[in-house]
């Protein structure tokens, strides 16, 4: 190759190798909750696939949705310290829009869910596939709505073709009144790793 054309192809090359490394750079962001946002949902609604949300430890009042994204939302001194508690509101954790193995939940209490009707007040996983690691669910009631919606899993919800990993997970006092499945009920659905 001519002097001249090494000259060529560095001009060419080099600018696409200054994306693809600015590229992927940006799609290892660690957003921290409280000091750079408020809520763990904020959080997780500025995120992109392969990010980390790092939450401090605190309880958290809040709901919070992975909304279709593959994260990692985790906490920075594990379950012992680190709340989401729903406060009676509905379903505490939701993965609902087709989240994969990547999309992970880590060293958490949840807690406060309250849902009348189906079911999953603690966590509710339908379509996907999340990876929930090291924590503890607890303290979350579903009540069955006369005859029409039975509860349906207290603590944790698994349907339509999900197939999650539970790894370290425990479970206690959470209830299905007037249904099945006070810690899990598992639906039409893969299977559930533990």
């Amino acid at each position: 190759m001519s002097h001249a054309a090494r000259r060529s192809f560095c001009r060419c090359v080099a600018p696409a190798v200054l994306a693809l490394v600015a590229g992927a750079a940006s799609a290892q962001t660690t957003r921290l909750v409280p000091s750079q946002f408020a809520t763990i949902q904020g959080a997780i609604n500025a995120s992109a696939n392969g990010d980390t949300v790092l939450v401090a430890p605190g309880t958290y009042g809040e709901q919070i949705n992975f909304s279709g994204k593959n994260i990692t939302v985790r906490s920075s001194a594990g379950a012992a310290t680190t709340t989401i508690n729903a406060g009676g509101a509905g379903v505490v954790v939701s993965f609902v829009s087709g989240e994969t193995r990547a999309a992970r939940l880590e060293g958490f209490t949840i807690t406060g869910g309250e849902l009348l009707g189906a079911g999953g007040a603690g966590v509710t996983i339908v379509g996907s596939s999340p990876t929930i690691v090291d924590s503890v669910i607890t303290g979350n009631n579903a009540t069955s709505n006369g005859s029409a919606f039975r509860a349906l899993g207290g603590g944790v919800r698994v349907d339509g073709a999900s197939n999650p990993l539970f790894t370290g997970v425990a479970f206690e006092s959470n209830f299905a009144n007037g249904g099945q499945g006070g810690a899990i009920w598992v639906g039409f659905t893969g299977a559930v790793a533990e």
